[in-house]
Parts: C-alpha cells; structure tokens; sequence
C-alpha cells in the first residue's frame, strides 16, 4: 500500500500542499470544478473522475498523475467495464472508452433520453442505461440495441447486475425492481 500525505489538484495534477500528521492514500483536491461523478477501476489503480467542466480524467493512482483526459459531455455517470478495458460514461447519452487509448468506442445515440445511470454486466457484454422511466440494454461491442425495460415514473437512480448476469436491478422513488434478463422485451 502506497502512503501519500499529499494533495493533488484535480485540474493540473499539481501538488497545491501537505496534510501533517495524516495517512492519506491519495487525495485529490479542488474548491472547483465540481466532481459530478467517480469511479475505481477494478484492478485499483485508476480512478475515473468526471468533473463539470465536461471532462472525464482518468487518474493513475499509484503516481497521482493524470493519465487521460477525455473530452466527454455533461457527465452524470460513470462505470468500468469488469475487466476494466471500458469505461462508460452517460449524459444525453451512454459513451464507451477504450481505457487503455482513450479513444471514445461507441457513442450510443438511440438512447430514448438523459442517461442517469450505467452498468455493466458481469461480463462486460451487456451495458444498461437508466433514464426517465426506462432502461436501455446495449451489446457494449456493437452499440447495438438490445431491448428496453419500462415501468417507472420517474428516474431510474440505481442500477445494478446480480454476479451471475441474470437478475438486473433497478430503483426509484423508494421502489425496487428486479428485471430477468432472460426475459428482456424489444
């Protein structure tokens, strides 16, 4: 385990200052722009950040550096792919990265609306993307759509996959939904 007691700044990766007396493993920090979203990589040495100036940041942790900045859209969300070779990310709508290039794969434009939240699936093959009222499933290699589950009123605020791929659970407004993925509608 890597000890930092220091304070990176979330824009420029430059040093602003120390905290004394305080085991920090990485700390990075800016009065603006605003973090709207983050996210850990599963191999736990890149960090997602999506901040309100548009931009995705994908921070090695190990150095405390910037290792890409990816131009993005208003970010609400963002998720590695479990093998941590993707990166989703959703506003308008549901974008997929390459992690390792930085390159944006899919820019999914038949999303129905403001993508709220992402996930993956278990294998990586499946992305769901929760807006008003629906979720989109989404084949993460083609862009191509894979059917759509409805039956909110609102904003689908949680979405995830059970570890075997098969249950997809969603919640709202105090509801939870569990969809069977074997059954996933047009």
């Amino acid at each position: 385990m890597w000890l930092y007691n220091e304070v990176y700044s979330i824009r420029d990766g430059v040093k602003s200052h120390a905290i004394s007396d305080s085991i920090i493993y990485l700390c990075l920090c800016e009065v603006s722009p605003t973090i709207e979203c983050l996210w850990l990589n599963p191999d736990g040495r890149t960090l997602a950040v999506a901040t309100d100036e548009e931009v995705i940041r994908l921070w090695d942790i190990p150095t405390g550096k910037v290792k890409t900045t990816l131009t993005a859209h208003g970010v609400n969300t963002v998720t590695f792919s479990p093998d941590g070779t993707m990166l989703a990310s959703g506003s308008g709508d549901p974008y997929l990265w390459d992690v390792h290039t930085g390159k944006l794969l899919h820019n999914i434009v038949k999303a129905r609306g403001v993508v709220y939240r992402i996930a993956f699936s278990p294998d990586g093959k499946i992305l769901a993307s929760g807006s008003l009222q629906t979720i989109e499933l989404w084949n993460t290699f083609t862009a191509e759509h894979i059917g759509t589950f409805t039956g909110y009123l609102g904003w689908i605020e949680a979405i995830a996959f059970s570890p075997d791929g098969k249950t997809l659970a969603s919640g709202n407004n105090g509801t939870v939904i569990l969809w069977d993925m074997n059954q996933i509608p047009d």
